[in-house]
């Protein structure tokens, strides 16, 4: 049956009825190089305003809350005293229950290393959920995408999507086993596409992870242990690649079947200025 795709500013809410807590890692941290030509480095390109005055970041945590998130953790370091004021100022919240904690980096890491940064910084545990601040998706999603990484017991989930558009970046990266979801390889974003290969299904990176922080370190660990102490976490170019070939991580993927936006181009963001609003 062909599941229908709502935008990535769907509001829709699903109930969330999981047996454990879910925290939401945002890494908001980097340099925003590529948005340099729009923001100046004057601000986090994540506070960039969307048509109707709200930022990215408002933007992506109404989202989440809408979907039924509540718990979220910012990583930041480039610009940290401007998320922190961010946080402050409230405009994020939708929920009265929601909860958004800041902690820094003190060099850059990297988005997956500042989500370590965070699960070590802040002693979380449980079950979380990653994905880049300056990301639009379809947010009632990433409930099922928990609910379902929870069911398989997989150690990462990696979201992607099958839908693209003219604005879908690093298409066909992905390469996953047909009718297991088993994920079989990731291309980085300066690789070429996949090519079409009987078994499996091409897709694009949705750049968000379900895992749980035990699985999810026990990866970093290891990862780091192989190829140093200052070896960089990069989780779709590096660091799964290498577990797919050493072996004995179970790792997943998740179709979102939506469009997937990321604003940290200066064509995506003059588009999200144009004609995304805040949930």
């Amino acid at each position: 049956m062909t599941q229908r795709s709502l935008p990535y500013g769907s509001t829709q809410r699903l109930p969330w009825s999981g047996p454990d807590h879910v925290t939401v890692i945002l890494p908001v941290g980097g340099l925003g190089s590529r948005a340099r030509d729009v923001t100046g480095d004057t601000i986090p390109k994540h506070l960039i305003t969307l048509r109707d005055g709200r930022t990215v970041l408002d933007m992506v945590l109404h989202g989440l809350q809408a979907a039924g998130l509540s718990d979220f953790v910012l990583g930041a370091g480039h610009h940290a005293d401007a998320i922190e004021d961010f946080v402050a100022a409230g405009s994020w919240r939708l929920r009265p229950d929601a909860v958004c904690r800041v902690v820094r980096e003190a060099r850059p890491l990297g988005p997956d290393g500042a989500v370590l940064n965070a699960i070590t910084g802040l002693d979380i545990s449980g079950q979380c959920l990653a994905l880049p601040g300056d990301l639009a998706l379809p947010w009632h999603r990433l409930v099922d995408l928990v609910r379902t990484h929870r069911a398989r017991q997989a150690d990462i989930t990696m979201a992607t999507t099958s839908l693209v558009t003219a604005r879908t970046t690093d298409v066909g990266h992905i390469v996953a086993e047909f009718g297991t979801d088993r994920l079989l390889w990731c291309h980085a974003r300066d690789e070429a596409r996949a090519p079409a290969r009987a078994g499996a299904r091409i897709l694009t990176s949705a750049a968000a992870l379900a895992f749980s922080c035990r699985a999810f370190s026990r990866l970093c660990a290891e990862y780091t242990a192989a190829h140093g102490p200052e070896s960089t976490l990069n989780m779709r170019d590096q660091v799964l690649p290498w577990a797919i070939r050493r072996g004995g991580f179970e790792l997943q993927i998740y179709d979102l079947f939506g469009e997937i936006l990321d604003i940290g181009t200066p064509s995506a963001i003059r588009y999200a200025q144009q004609e995304l609003i805040c949930p």
